[in-house]
């Protein structure tokens, strides 16, 4: 899920360098789900990770916010989701467990993945190595392809929608794509009034064609080809076609043609780079006309790229001092100048890495915010910026080393990273 880019000015510094913890209380959805920890946040709707009462399994809840809770549409925007989720069967998409009303409002019960987002492997690393980045870009075709034969329009395909998941006993990866909050349904399933209609711009600017900026044409599956492309050409360049606000980009896509994939890195096969510049065509009848025909054609091109990519390094070459492993959480930074809202990506015995709206400069004390693995108890800690990799579409990867952590809270960290290695 995404996270709020607003920044809260503040000329109040951090002050202590005590840690705090606080034990939340516990919350009961549905008399059967204990929320334990908050594992996304976007502008609408909060995920949880939370254990099932009875059987002990871990899931994700998802929920509307509190401002949100009571307006009728996003209420009706919510159960669509759990609709679409209960149309799409893939491995390749999350699964839904449950859903209902629970608390004056709805929710939706769902698989519980322990991962890194796309887009936090392109804000650590920039661009991926070749097998990699074509692997992701089949398997998130796969995915839509599935979406696109259950007749629904995802609209938000985009890194961050994304997770890279490893199986615990083969190491092999695996992906999923996630939140289906913006999804078109066929007529057949929608509850009660269409949602959107077509004068409303909905995802994020960067990963939108023309004809979805514009609010101009009919949402089509190849809208959705669109954003499978920006994916792709982000992850073999590092960079998106175009970036910036709504506007910006429409101004952009409106005028100039992308730049080639090679161009930005030679050794994309030429094949590779036909099929990605062939998805972000400005005219919607001139990209593959479904996930299934783009993922075919990617298959084809990329058939002869036989590479073992290699692990992520640190940021200068030399071998971590600490294991790390995927922890998503809500991460609130507290610095002289104000603070801000990101998401942490990795969690290590000694920092966190932190997906943030704007890029902090090496050595900025900070205090920050979390929830902790396991437990769930909220941390408040003092820490420092130890590298910094700025992003161009919205995030930057930032390192956070935590300072003073008391043993016990070093012990959760520890038992999860272990866990989890």
């Amino acid at each position: 899920m995404p996270f709020s880019s607003t920044v809260e000015v503040s000329s109040v510094p951090p002050q202590s360098s005590d840690v705090v913890i606080t034990d939340p209380q516990p919350v009961l959805v549905a008399d059967r789900y204990e929320l334990m920890r908050e594992a996304g946040r976007g502008g609408m709707c909060v995920v949880h990770e939370a254990r099932h009462r009875y059987t002990g399994r871990l899931v994700a809840v998802k929920r509307l916010l509190p401002a949100f809770a009571r307006k009728a549409e996003m209420r009706a925007r919510l159960i669509q989701e759990a609709v679409a989720l209960g149309l799409v069967r893939h491995p390749g998409v999350v699964d839904i467990l449950d859903a209902g009303e629970s608390g004056g409002g709805p929710y939706i019960v769902m698989e519980m993945l322990a991962g890194r987002t796309v887009e936090g492997l392109l804000a650590a690393r920039g661009a991926l190595p070749l097998a990699d980045a074509l692997a992701i870009g089949k398997r998130a075709a796969s995915a839509v392809a599935a979406v696109h034969d259950a007749g629904i329009i995802h609209r938000d395909i985009k890194p961050g929608n994304l997770v890279v998941l490893q199986c615990p006993e083969t190491h092999k990866k695996r992906l999923k794509l996630i939140d289906f909050g913006i999804a078109r349904l066929p007529e057949s399933a929608v509850v009660g009034e269409r949602l959107s209609r077509a004068s409303t711009v909905l995802g994020t600017p960067e990963y939108l064609p023309l004809e979805l900026l514009t609010a101009s044409g009919l949402v089509t599956p190849a809208a959705d080809v669109y954003a499978l492309g920006v994916t792709l050409y982000e992850c073999l360049t590092g960079v998106v076609p175009f970036a910036g606000s709504y506007g910006e980009v429409l101004r952009q896509a409106a005028m100039t043609e992308a730049r080639p994939v090679r161009d930005l890195r030679p050794e994309v096969p030429r094949g590779v780079e036909d099929v990605v510049m062939r998805a972000l065509a400005r005219d919607p009848g001139a990209r593959f006309e479904d996930a299934g025909e783009f993922r075919d054609a990617l298959q084809e091109a990329s058939e002869q790229v036989t590479s073992t990519p290699p692990p992520l390094p640190s940021r200068d070459g030399s071998p971590r001092r600490h294991a790390r492993v995927p922890y998503m959480t809500p991460v609130r930074v507290r610095f002289e100048q104000g603070l801000l809202e990101g998401r942490s990506e990795d969690l290590s015995e000694s920092g966190l890495l932190v997906l943030m709206p704007i890029p902090l400069p090496e050595g900025t004390e900070v205090h920050v915010r979390f929830a902790l693995p396991i437990t769930g108890e909220i941390a408040v800690c003092r820490g420092v910026v130890r590298w910094v990799k700025p992003r161009e579409a919205r995030t930057s990867a930032v390192g956070l080393e935590l300072l003073d952590i008391p043993a016990r809270m070093k012990a959760i960290i520890a038992d999860y990273v272990r866990a989890g290695e």
